[in-house]
């Protein structure tokens, strides 16, 4: 294994964190969305969802 594939190998084992990362803070933000949205305090909310 050279050090150009090791460096390679590691670009891709970050790129791949990175877009778990991304998954759980966009899971995150869902479940926070759908708790607003279930107690409906502006009505204004649901026009801009549309």
């Amino acid at each position: 294994c050279t050090e150009a594939e090791e460096l390679h190998q590691h670009q891709l084992e970050m790129k791949k964190t990175e877009i778990e990362l991304c998954k759980v803070d966009i899971e995150v933000l869902d479940k926070k969305t759908v708790l607003d949205l279930s107690e409906p305090s502006d009505p204004q909310l649901y026009n801009v969802m549309d």
